[in-house]
């Protein structure tokens, strides 16, 4: 069929699932904390805020990998990157 651009996805929009109605997309963005999922119209573009998390403890995460969740939009799951790093100070070598 003909390719029919996503009206209203900005580039570093990552699609999560259709919606459960299959009149919207949901997505979410790698970068940053906490994590914002948006239900995407992909004809009018008009994005819907649905939930917003992140992890107890957010030291060292560089991002999400991936979100999935169940149809009816109540259940999220993530995965997500750690970069754990350690600083010594080591004085009076010779």
């Amino acid at each position: 069929g003909t390719v029919i651009p996503i009206a209203g996805k900005e580039p570093r929009d990552i699609p999560i699932r259709w919606s459960a109605d299959g009149r919207g997309i949901y997505v979410f963005k790698r970068e940053g904390l906490p994590v914002r999922i948006f239900r995407l119209d992909p004809w009018t573009g008009k994005k819907e805020f649905v939930k917003e998390f992140m992890p107890a403890d957010p030291g060292g995460i560089t991002g999400m990998s991936s979100v999935t969740m169940s149809p009816d939009a109540k259940l999220f799951a993530f995965n997500y990157r750690r970069r754990i790093s350690e600083l010594f100070l080591v004085e009076g070598l010779e």
